[in-house]
């Protein structure tokens, strides 16, 4: 499940939980190490949908299941004095349970997050379960008021790099937790990065996006490398990580003193040699902004319908596997157009054609593999012989790519 969808879902299940609390099941997030789990709980504590449908504030507690020792959330015995003088066993109780019955009293709704569940040491995992499920510890009930919500890693996975050894849960008790699973989602990664929220900035709190605009950017235009697993790199890139690059990164343009050598080597060890380097080429081709679809599709179309000379160079001049983007965007603005702005269609196409024919021959490969030699692209093998004005320039293009196919 994409996470926009998932926190959506999560919402409903904390609300049923308020309404029907001994009924319900545990929401259980399941997913990859940095895949979102975290964030995905903590931003349900500041839900305007729950607020608006309890009337109370949320707070948010985390307990990390994989760092308790056994007996530490059920609390430890030790024997004291009752008021008559007389010995008696009572139970230590969890810093983080006493403030869940704290923000009860004081009238507010606590979500209880157990983190890493599924991968506690096997006692504590069977005392995680028994106060996930009964809501109960040596006799005394969590507050109505306490959601709890589970995460863990996927007891199988399809990729031989993640084994996170989990304990294996039985039919009976995965029965009693609705698993919701969480897949790399980056549309849904972007649209949160780009909220804002407040942030310790030099000393003070400030309101600033999640996610720098140069990460959502590069992430934008490499949504693969959102998450991706290896075997032959100790680290590797994930959301959690990105995140991470992006307060490093943020941390690196607003201070004096650091190379972009500096840069990348605080991060390798965040998502790998292979995303850090990948981004730094990134951040050194954004300083000289790639050409923007309008200039080359719709800028001044009514004055002239041949392509500015300065366009033409910077084409010339472009970074190939810039080239390879920058068409792909042309071919779905080219489809835009055609939809909604019919007139000016022909024009545009005149223009993409002669884009086609400047491109430097080292790039035509490239593009040509990624954009032309699909069947599905109808404008770009279809439309263009349609137009005989038209026809000399794709003539000239259609020879380059008979062209390519010889070399191949």
């Amino acid at each position: 499940m994409k996470i926009g969808k998932a926190f959506k879902v999560m919402e409903l299940d904390l609300l049923t939980c308020l309404m029907n609390a001994a009924d319900s099941k545990v929401p259980f997030l399941i997913g990859d190490c940095g895949v979102g789990k975290s964030t995905i709980v903590e931003n349900l504590s500041k839900s305007k949908v729950l607020k608006f449908n309890t009337g109370k504030k949320v707070k948010f507690l985390r307990i990390y299941g994989s760092l308790l020792k056994e007996g530490e959330i059920t609390g430890i015995p030790f024997n004291t004095k009752n008021k008559e003088g007389k010995m008696v066993l009572k139970y230590s109780v969890h810093h983080v349970i006493e403030q869940a019955r704290k923000n009860h009293e004081a009238g507010f709704i606590t979500i209880l997050f157990i983190d890493e569940l599924n991968r506690a040491d096997h006692q504590v995992h069977q005392e995680l379960m028994a106060v996930s499920l009964s809501r109960t510890i040596h006799g005394k009930k969590l507050p109505i008021t306490c959601l709890i919500v589970a995460a863990g890693n996927p007891e199988d996975t399809e990729d031989e790099n993640m084994d996170y050894q989990v304990n294996r849960m039985n039919p009976a008790l995965r029965s009693r937790f609705n698993f919701i699973e969480l897949e790399s989602d980056a549309e849904s990664w972007i649209r949160w990065g780009m909220e804002k929220s407040k942030k310790m900035i030099d000393g003070e709190k400030k309101s600033v996006v999640n996610i720098e605009e140069a990460v959502i950017e590069f992430i934008a235009d490499h949504p693969e490398m959102l998450s991706k697993h290896s075997n032959s790199e100790s680290s590797f890139p994930d959301p959690r990580g990105w995140h991470k690059v992006s307060d490093t990164f943020r941390t690196f343009k607003n201070s004096k003193g650091f190379t972009n050598a500096d840069f990348v080597a605080a991060c390798m060890g965040t998502v790998g040699n292979e995303a850090i380097s990948m981004f730094n080429s990134f951040l050194i081709d954004r300083k000289n902004p790639m050409i923007k679809v309008y200039e080359i599709l719709t800028k001044n179309i009514k004055a002239r319908d041949t392509l500015e000379v300065d366009i033409k160079n910077r084409l010339e001049n472009e970074n190939p596997h810039r080239v390879v983007i920058l068409f792909n965007r042309l071919v779905k603005e080219l489809k835009k157009i055609k939809k909604s702005r019919k007139s000016y269609y022909r024009l545009c196409l005149m223009r993409f054609v002669q884009a086609l024919t400047v491109i430097p021959k080292d790039t035509m490969k490239g593009v040509f593999s990624e954009l032309f030699l699909d069947k599905g692209n109808k404008i770009l093998n279809g439309d263009l012989t349609e137009i005989p004005a038209y026809a000399a320039e794709y003539l000239k293009v259609k020879d380059m790519i008979n062209t390519i196919k010889e070399l191949d």
